[in-house]
């Protein structure tokens, strides 16, 4: 009877053992799908926001447009590191500029304001997509970083 007790403890400790080693190894790939799937989100979010910065190199600027993109850059600060950041707050920088600009009276009499205020903002257009080009580089770059520290 005591055989059959003490081997029956020696079961149950390696069963026991044995579900605990599994939950162990179930934990682990848990944990890995939740960085994957934190990851996925994370490039979900990050490639919405680059669209969304899209619209706002390619379209006219005013001052109510400007105070929309400080919004954006604030999102911007929760996606991306400060480089990144950066280049987008030169961008709003620059069509704050070119938006003051258009507001100025003009000092060249021999062209209309249509003409004028064309003329600003293809230069703006011009400005903001550099720019865009520099963010969107400087993203590729952290992207193939952080692929590369995975």
């Amino acid at each position: 009877m005591e055989l059959i007790a003490s081997i029956s403890q020696i079961l149950i400790a390696t069963s026991v053992a044995f579900v605990a080693w599994k939950q162990y190894q179930l934990s682990g790939r848990q944990a890995y799908l939740d960085r994957e799937r934190l990851k996925h989100e994370l490039f979900g979010r990050r490639y919405d926001f680059i669209n969304d910065t899209s619209f706002f190199v390619y379209r006219n600027w005013d001052f109510d447009v400007l105070s929309s993109f400080d919004a954006h850059i604030a999102k911007a600060k929760l996606l991306f590191p400060k480089s990144a950041v950066g280049h987008l707050t030169q961008m709003r920088y620059a069509a704050e500029k070119h938006v003051q600009r258009m507001v100025k009276p003009a000092s060249n009499n021999n062209e209309t304001p249509e003409e004028r205020i064309e003329r600003i903002e293809e230069s703006l257009v011009q400005a903001l997509n550099s720019d865009y080009k520099i963010f969107i580089s400087s993203i590729e770059y952290l992207i193939t970083i952080e692929d590369y520290n995975a």
